[in-house]
């Protein structure tokens, strides 16, 4: 009876291993409906080297998976990799085509973003994609990242996303149906663009107002509408696809540095503004200060784009350089 009581423990054993390794599937049941992975995500923040999918799919790695438990995963900075999985899986009543779901991962800075979809023990989609590679290479030509999944007709399907970047690594994701998706984005999209728009003609006409008559005033809050517009076309990944598609990193480019350019325009703005150069002219006489910290950073950043360790220190630049705008205008006011 030896043998039949280890047959026993065995299965016993094995099947608490399966039910504790499997995370609870989101059950897509309602195509009007956007579902959120978050809630049923898990993590595994890797080593280096970095994993394979054969590595990850190993009985102890599976283990090491920890459940994330808010809608938007967000961990920070860091040069690290991390793994992400849940599983999908529809009732059986439904009858939709396989293309007709899809999965949202709306952070456009991501470097690199693998994702493997597997089913009844076999890898049944997979591709590369990030914006380190041309816009071509998506699977779906929209301005985030959009992945169909490919559901199989009956059972579970698991998604597993290998995500590195040294941007922020936050995964803002949706799963929704095909035709429920590109309702909603058309609907975003069009509020984004009316808002480019007014943003546009308020730049246009400040900087007509200069033309005409020659104030300082109006350049600056030109150059804060110009440098908004910028700033807001690059976190949407616009400037990536359709003016730079086979060139990734200058939609990072134009995004930091327009980030820089809206705060000194800003400053600049308020120092016309409150007339300073009367009331307070220390303020004034030391305004052209406040062009360094721009300066250096735009410099650090061309260099932190091919040097990955840098990018920590651009970061920390960055930020210091707008707390040095901020005590500078500060300071000035009391000395």
């Amino acid at each position: 009876m030896a043998w039949y009581r280890c047959i026993c423990i065995y299965l016993f054993v094995g099947g608490q291993s399966i039910h504790l390794f499997a995370q609870p599937a989101i059950v897509l049941q309602d195509a009007r409906q956007m579902y959120v992975p978050g809630l049923h995500l898990e993590y595994l923040e890797e080593g280096s080297p970095a994993y394979t999918l054969e590595q990850i799919l190993a009985q102890e790695r599976q283990a090491l998976f920890k459940p994330c438990g808010v809608q938007i995963p967000n961990f920070g900075y860091s040069a690290k990799g991390y793994w992400l999985r849940f599983g999908v899986e529809r009732p059986s009543s439904l009858t939709f085509s396989e293309e007709e779901w899809l999965l949202t991962l709306e952070n456009v800075f991501l470097d690199t973003v693998q994702i493997y979809q597997l089913g009844r023990g076999q890898v049944l989609y997979k591709t590369l994609t990030g914006d380190s590679f041309p816009f071509a290479q998506r699977p779906v030509a929209y301005r985030y990242f959009v992945f169909p999944l490919r559901l199989p007709e009956s059972g579970r399907l698991d998604v597993y996303l290998h995500i590195r970047s040294i941007s922020a690594k936050q995964f803002p994701m949706h799963i929704a149906e095909e035709g429920r998706f590109f309702t909603q984005a058309q609907s975003t999209d069009a509020l984004l663009f009316l808002i480019l728009g007014a943003g546009g003609l308020l730049a246009l006409y400040s900087l007509g107002l200069f033309v005409k008559t020659h104030a300082r005033l109006f350049l600056f809050y030109s150059l804060f509408n110009f440098a908004s517009l910028s700033l807001i076309l690059a976190y949407n990944g616009l400037i990536f696809q359709y003016l730079t598609p086979r060139q990734p990193v200058w939609n990072n480019l134009i995004f930091n540095l327009s980030a820089m350019l809206t705060v000194y325009s800003a400053a600049m703005f308020a120092l016309e503004f409150l007339n300073t150069k009367v009331f307070y002219p220390r303020v004034y006489a030391r305004r052209h200060l406040l062009a360094l910290p721009i300066l250096l950073i735009f410099c650090l950043q061309f260099y932190a784009v091919f040097f990955e360790p840098l990018w920590l220190v651009w970061q920390s630049t960055m930020l210091s350089s707008l707390t040095v705008i901020y005590l500078f205008l500060g300071l000035g006011w009391v000395f």
